[in-house]
C-alpha cells in the first residue's frame, strides 16, 4: 500500500486528513490507533477506495485505486481488499459457511469454486469455529464476534484491511 501527498474532507466540515507518505509492504502489518473522530476509519476507507480524497493517490497491489471509477474500485475491494466493519452483523439465516462466502453469490467478480470452499473450511477450523460451519451467523457471532467476519474478508483476497474497535470485541468494554 503506497500513499502520497493524500488530501480529505468532507464536504462542509472541520475534519481534514493529510497523509504526505505511507508505505506498507507485502506482509507487514500495521495498526492504526488514535482517539475517535482521529481519521483512522476514513484513512482505511481511502486506502479501500471507498472515499477517494481531494488529491493525492494510494496505491494498493500495484493498482492506483484513485484513478479507477466507481466500478472498477467496487470489483478491486471485492478481489483483492477484505474489510471488517466495527458493527458487523452475520445474517441469521446464512450459515457461517454461507456467511462467509457471500461474497462470491452477490457480485460477478469472483467465482465460488471447490479450492475457495475448501479454503473457507480450512479458515474456519484454524480460529476454533470448525463446529460451528453449518450454524446459523448468530450462533457464531455469540462465540466469536469476529472470527466468521474476518474469514470472509480472508478467504478472497490478497491485502487485509480491518476496522475492529477493540471496545466491541467480547470480554472488552
Amino acid at each position: 500500500i503506497s500513499v502520497r501527498d493524500l488530501h480529505f474532507s468532507y464536504p462542509g466540515g472541520e475534519f481534514e486528513l493529510d497523509v504526505p507518505q505511507l508505505e506498507i509492504g507485502r506482509g507487514e502489518k500495521l495498526a492504526v490507533t488514535g482517539p475517535s473522530g482521529s481519521g483512522k476509519t476514513t484513512l482505511l476507507h481511502l486506502i479501500a477506495g471507498i472515499r477517494l480524497p481531494q488529491t493525492g493517490t494510494v496505491t494498493t497491489d500495484g493498482v492506483e485505486v484513485t484513478g479507477l471509477d466507481d466500478g472498477a474500485r467496487r470489483d478491486f475491494r471485492i478481489r483483492r481488499i477484505g474489510m471488517v466493519f466495527q458493527e458487523f452483523e452475520l445474517p441469521e439465516y446464512l450459515t457461517v459457511l454461507d456467511n462467509i462466502l457471500l461474497p462470491y453469490r452477490i457480485s460477478g467478480s469472483l467465482t465460488l469454486t471447490r479450492d475457495v470452499r475448501e479454503r473457507a473450511r480450512r479458515l474456519v477450523a484454524l480460529v476454533g469455529l470448525g463446529d460451528k460451519l453449518d450454524g446459523s451467523g448468530a450462533v457464531a457471532q455469540a462465540d466469536s464476534p469476529t472470527a466468521a467476519p474476518i474469514k470472509r474478508a480472508a478467504v478472497s483476497t490478497r491485502a487485509m484491511v480491518m476496522d475492529v474497535s477493540l471496545g466491541t470485541r467480547r470480554g472488552h468494554s
